[in-house]
This record gives structure tokens, sequence and C-alpha cells, in this order.
């Protein structure tokens, strides 16, 4: 062509045919055997380029270059998108949320530094200063079993495991997951202490601790000697499913329950007491509110076991009561 380009010639054999310009170099004809045939120019030889030829002909500036060729197709940029594909609802500011959460720590410590001592619980009153028996690796306790409510006997193979406590079952199913609250623990008890065993009818009867023997060997434990209500003495093992405390439970007190002696447990608050005979066999009974809002009348201590005792906060010195620590934290957390 006039800008000394190539032209692609189709023949009537089906074969092709490249003409070179003006310059007569190359000449590249198919035979029908399907083989090249090159025809060097009249110089008889060729040379590669050298890099400044190959620049010139590759020019790195395009706008520069005047012999017709191709260029790329422009290629629109994709707008960003808006929202995330999957988010559904209102978007949420993660920088407001940042911002109340500065605020509310920047209130709480100012509340804090204005306090001659900081919000503290209560335990002056031996009434409130009461825990569940304490735990330890090796020891026979009773678990809710994979958090069902349903306890059953377990030993404890690590109390302070990475995930929670460690137990495994009498069946030999294993737990590693077990909060502290989900785990009963039995007591040893000394003579008169006032417990309940479980008679033969499967409800549970009021007794007297008359002697505690410590047991050797494998089983070990305490063997006990009870003096039940009639006067008859038996023996029993310190075993939860025969023996259990009577414990004196205050208002307020979280705790679980047996709900309607079903066997599965349920967490809940003592809302209510009142005493049942003035004797030695004498024993209180309790309403539980549960967190659901039922409330079960009547129930008694072997269907109970402490969680944890009621809690007062004293803020003595900052101006503050209870309801006014809460009033800022919920004007912080709903603005």
């Amino acid at each position: 062509s006039t800008q000394s380009t190539w032209e692609a010639v189709v023949s009537t054999q089906s074969t092709w045919k490249a003409v070179v310009s003006t310059q007569s170099t190359w000449e590249a004809v198919v035979s029908t055997q399907s083989t090249w045939e090159a025809v060097v120019s009249t110089q008889s030889t060729w040379e590669p380029m050298g890099d400044d030829a190959i620049e010139g002909a590759c020019p790195s500036n395009m706008d520069a270059n005047d012999q017709r060729t191709w260029t790329p197709m422009m290629v629109m940029p994709v707008e960003e998108p808006t929202a995330h594909p999957n988010a559904s609802g209102p978007t949420v500011d993660i920088y407001k949320i940042s911002g109340d959460v500065e605020s509310i720590r920047a209130e709480l410590e100012h509340m804090s530094s204005n306090m001659s001592t900081g919000p503290r619980y209560v335990t002056d009153d031996p009434a409130l200063n009461r825990e569940p028996p304490s735990i330890h690796d090796q020891e026979r306790v009773w678990v809710s079993y994979f958090h069902s409510g349903y306890f059953y006997e377990a030993v404890i193979d690590n109390h302070n495991g990475p995930n929670g406590i460690e137990v495994t079952y009498r069946d030999g199913d294993h737990q590693n997951d077990v909060e502290r609250d989900e785990i009963f623990a039995l007591e040893d008890w000394d003579a008169d202490a006032k417990v309940w065993r479980r008679s033969e009818h499967g409800d549970w009867d009021m007794a007297m601790v008359q002697t505690a023997t410590p047991m050797t060997g494998d089983a070990g434990g305490m063997q006990y000697e009870l003096m039940m209500g009639n006067g008859d003495i038996v023996t029993e093992w310190n075993d939860w499913e025969q023996v259990r405390p009577e414990f004196n439970f205050e208002l307020g007190d979280h705790v679980w329950a047996e709900r309607d002696g079903n066997l599965r447990w349920f967490k809940g608050v003592v809302t209510n007491m009142f005493q049942q005979g003035d004797d030695a066999m004498g024993y209180r009974q309790y309403d539980v509110t549960y967190t659901n809002g039922e409330t079960d009348v009547g129930v008694r201590a072997p269907y109970m076991f402490l969680i944890h005792p009621k809690r007062i906060i004293s803020v003595e010195g900052a101006g503050m009561d209870e309801e006014g620590i809460c009033q800022i934290v919920e004007s912080s957390c709903n603005p």
C-alpha cells in the first residue's frame, strides 16, 4: 500500500501470498504441499533489527506514531460498590459505633476517678459471704451434661482447661467446655449437720448427721451415719443422688432448681422464703423465679443448688447508688 505496509492476497489455488511494498524485502509463498519458500530480496541477505530500529518501530508514545496501527480497546473502569453485595438491611456506621464506645469508656473512667472507692460487692453480712463448694482435679462431681440442665456424675480432669473445665462422665463421655456454675460439688458435713436423704419412694426426708467417717482406698469419700426424723439410724455415702445438704438460701440468691422435681435443672432467683417447723428438723421452703419469669412455689433445699449469693453494690463516697450507675450505663448504651 502507499504506506509501505503488508498486503495479503488469497489466490485461486487457496494459497497465501504476502507482497512487500516498494522496499522489495520478503516474499513468502505457501505451496500446495504446505511448505514455505522464502525469497530474499536483491540483497539476498537479511539482518536482525537493532535496538534503535526496534524502538523506532515500536515507539513508547503511541500518540507520536503516525502509522496505521491497532490500538487497545478502551476499558471503562468498574464503579466501586456502594454496599457489600451480601449486606441486608440498613448499613452500620462503624465510625459512629467506635465513637459511642469511646464516649462510654470516657464517661465510666470519669465516674471512677470521682469515686473515693469504686463499686464493690458488699460481703460484710455473713449471709452474703457464701459460695458453692470448691472443686479440684480428679474430684467426683455432678455436671450439666453438655449444658442440657441434666446433671450426671463425672470426674474433673482439668479445672483450668483452655475452653473451660474438662470432665469425663461415668459412661466415658468427655466434655471440655464446662462452666464453673454447671458443676455440683458436695462438701463434707460434720456431726449435727442437717441433710436430706432420698427415700425409697424417691422423695427427700430430713436427717441429722451423727458421725462422719473418711473412707480409704480407691473409693475414698465420706461415710455418714444419719438419724432420720423417726429415730432410725441409716448409713449413706456422700453421693449427690442419695444425700444433699439443708442449705439456708437467702432472698436474691441465684440458684439452680430442679423444676417440679422432673430431673432437669433451671437457673432462677430466690424471691420468697418461709420456715417450716421450729424444732431440730425444721427447714425452709422457697419461691424460685426462673429466667423466663415463671415461679415455682415451696421449693425445698434438696431441689436447689447455690450459684452465687445475692449481690449488693456499694458506691460509698461516690454520691451515687446502684440505680444511678445503671441509669448512666443505660443512657450511654441507648443514646
